[in-house]
C-alpha cells in the first residue's frame, strides 16, 4: 500500500506539474479563510462513492498550494486569486485513482476564469454529461482523463488513472462532480 501511496502521489504530481502546477495567492476579500471547514466541505468520505476510498496520506488543506508538494508554475492560480485549497487521494478499484482539488477563487468570476484558462491550456474538449460543457471539461491523459470544473467560487480538479480506456473514467468524473456540485450549495 505504500508504494501505491507513492507512486499515486508521484502520477499526480506528474499530471498537476504539467498542467502548469499550483500555488498560493490571495484574493481580496471580506470572506474569512477556514482551510479546515472547506476541507471538509469538499472532502469526499470513504464510499461516498460506491468502490472509493480515501488514501489518508494524500489529504491536504491550506493557502499555501507549494506545501501540498506541487512546486513550480504557479502564476496561473496566483492570478486568478486562489484562496485556499484541500487536495485529496482516493483510491478506487485497483488500480484506478482519484486525484482531487478543490480551490476557493473568492468569488464566481475568478473560478470561472481559472476554468476557462484550464480548459484552454489543457484542450479541454470532453463533456461529462450531465454538465454544461462551460461548467466541466475533461481532456485525455495516459490511462485516463483530467476533468476540470466550476461551481461558484469553487473551481476543481479530478483527475482520474488507471484505466485501459480513458472513456471509461468519464462516468466516474460525474460522480465526482454530482459530489462536489452539492456540496457546492
Amino acid at each position: 500500500m505504500q508504494i501505491r501511496t507513492l507512486m499515486t502521489l508521484s502520477v499526480f504530481a506528474g499530471l498537476f506539474s504539467a498542467a502548469g502546477g499550483f500555488g498560493c495567492g490571495s484574493s481580496p476579500s471580506s470572506i474569512p479563510i477556514d482551510t479546515a471547514a472547506f476541507g471538509e466541505k469538499y472532502k469526499i468520505a470513504d464510499n461516498q462513492i460506491n468502490g472509493w476510498t480515501e488514501d489518508p496520506s494524500g489529504y491536504w488543506t491550506g493557502t499555501d498550494l507549494q506545501t501540498s508538494g506541487i512546486d513550480g508554475g504557479n502564476m496561473e492560480y496566483d492570478d486568478n486569486g486562489f484562496r485556499q485549497g484541500m487536495f485529496e487521494t482516493l483510491n478506487g478499484p485497483t488500480p484506478q485513482v482519484c486525484h482531487l482539488r478543490a480551490m476557493d477563487f473568492g468569488d464566481d468570476a475568478n473560478a470561472s476564469k481559472m476554468f476557462s484558462d484550464a480548459v484552454t491550456s489543457n484542450a479541454a474538449s470532453i463533456a461529462i454529461p450531465p454538465f454544461d460543457i462551460s461548467v466541466a471539461a475533461a481532456d485525455s491523459v495516459i490511462g485516463g482523463i483530467k476533468t476540470v470544473a466550476h461551481f461558484g467560487a469553487s473551481y476543481f480538479e479530478v483527475s482520474l488513472g488507471g484505466y485501459a480506456d480513458p472513456n471509461s473514467a468519464i462516468p466516474d468524473a460525474k460522480l465526482f462532480l454530482q459530489a462536489l456540485q452539492t456540496d457546492s450549495k
